[in-house]
């Protein structure tokens, strides 16, 4: 409808009364329009809020289809920066979330959150959102002490190895006699396999506690951590979980000495650079922004570095910011 038909703001809707704003004013108020498949446009609308406190409540409904596979990092980020901009405004700002996914699921529409002070659980059901069916495995942990996401992160990793360094090498073994496939034989490699298995496995233990006691998470993707982690093993590789593991199965093949397990090792180390790298990294990117990309840019994946990780001072940025009024210094 043309702009003089809009109601004002505080007026009547659809015969439903819309309660005033007070001081502030969100332009347009009300706005239609029609396009054709295929098209798109832009809305802008522009929101002016008093300069005192001011409670506001803000649902957020985000498309997570897959035409937006390549824009929802970039819309994610935007938002948390709309959300901080506002609580450094002092305005009293309460989120919720919702997802839209259209004819691609059977639920097109899902409340992922609803309105409420909590902006954290914002931040990290947001990070929860998105397109690709892999991304979608990643998902922060919810709240938890850290005694309960270090009781998780060992009965995962309990579990982890048990699948990935006896029942699949077992199996694999099984294999490997009944064909009378080569062996892999070298002076003394039980014992360098047992020190090496031991090395990796407590790089691993390492790993997933730091995870769970500085991440607030764990190291299942679906309970991932609330935190950046760039501490303790991770200071030194980006991925110090992934290289613990295929060392593990290095070690149980070495031990065997067998040629399919190692090859089965090498199998791994592709499938999870390949496929599992890529969606955690978007996931990061997406929840941390410039401080994870400052960080991917520094610390290689699978090449520790020399020196460990330091993340960039603000020390610096804050003291170059402030004026001489502003620190009280007269002239």
């Amino acid at each position: 409808p043309p702009k003089a038909a809009l109601p004002p703001i505080g007026g009547v809707v659809d015969d439903e009364d819309l309660p005033p704003l007070g001081a502030g004013a969100f332009l347009p108020a009300r706005d239609r329009v029609e396009l054709q498949v295929g098209r798109s446009t832009t809305v802008p609308h522009r929101l002016e809020l008093p300069r005192r406190g001011t409670p506001l409540d803000l649902y957020v409904l985000v498309d997570t289809s897959i035409s937006m596979k390549d824009d929802l990092p970039e819309v994610s980020r935007d938002l948390l920066r709309l959300i901080d901009r506002l609580l450094a405004q002092g305005v009293d700002v309460r989120v919720g979330l919702g997802e839209f996914k259209g004819q691609e699921s059977t639920i097109a529409y899902r409340r992922v959150q609803g309105v409420g002070p909590e902006v954290e659980d914002f931040r990290s059901a947001l990070a929860g959102l998105n397109a690709l069916p892999a991304d979608r495995l990643m998902r922060p942990a919810a709240p938890g002490s850290a005694g309960r996401n270090v009781a998780r992160t060992l009965a995962q990793c309990a579990v982890v190895w048990g699948v990935t360094l006896v029942l699949l090498p077992a199996l694999l073994l099984i294999v490997d006699r009944h064909f009378h496939l080569p062996r892999l034989a070298s002076p003394g490699q039980l014992g360098i396999a047992a020190a090496l298995f031991v090395a990796f496995s407590a790089l691993n233990l390492w790993t997933g506690l730091t995870l769970a006691t500085r991440g607030e998470g764990t190291p299942l993707p679906l309970e991932a951590p609330r935190h950046l982690v760039i501490s303790g093993p991770y200071a030194w590789v980006r991925n110090p979980m992934a290289v613990a593991g295929l060392g593990q199965g290095m070690a149980v093949a070495l031990a065997f000495g067998s040629w399919l397990l190692m090859a089965y090792v090498v199998a791994g180390g592709l499938l999870w650079n390949f496929g599992l790298r890529p969606p955690e990294e978007r996931d990061l990117l997406a929840r941390f922004g410039a401080e994870y990309e400052q960080y991917r840019r520094t610390i290689r994946c699978w090449i520790p570095a020399l020196r460990p990780y330091r993340a960039a001072s603000r020390t610096a940025a804050v003291a170059c910011a402030m004026t001489l009024e502003e620190s009280g210094i007269s002239r």
